[in-house]
């Protein structure tokens, strides 16, 4: 078996680099979910003939987001006939079944959404 020493200093090196690592990933995640959330409750209030009250868009998926991402799988399934189930997990089937006009709305709010970066790779588009 191998032992290794290490100083202070260089084990808060390794614990703050994936502490940040976590960090940056989580922030990433709430991004997404903020923007599906923000997506729901447009398609909602612009596609539905009886609006729904809006999603808390917090960036959590809590269960009122997963009924709602269930909700427009749903949707999906039932006024395009796609082959998908409706779990309530938004992935890349569900975003490979939405129409154009659904894609085109989500991807502008993910453009918004998105860091400095993001939205200057956007800019050439």
């Amino acid at each position: 078996m191998k032992k290794y020493m290490f100083t202070e200093s260089q084990i808060k090196s390794i614990v703050n680099g994936v502490v940040k690592k976590n960090i940056n990933e989580q922030v990433e995640e709430s991004k997404q979910i903020k923007s599906i959330q923000q997506f729901l409750n447009q398609w909602r209030n612009n596609f539905l003939t009886k609006p729904k009250p809006k999603i808390v868009e917090d960036g959590t998926l809590g269960p009122e987001t997963k009924n709602a991402i269930q909700e427009y799988q749903t949707f999906l399934i039932k006024k395009y006939k796609v082959d998908l189930v409706a779990d309530g997990i938004w992935g890349p089937n569900t975003e490979k079944h939405m129409p154009p006009t659904h894609k085109q709305m989500l991807d502008t709010i993910k453009q918004k959404n998105g860091d400095i970066f993001d939205k200057f790779l956007n800019m050439f588009k």
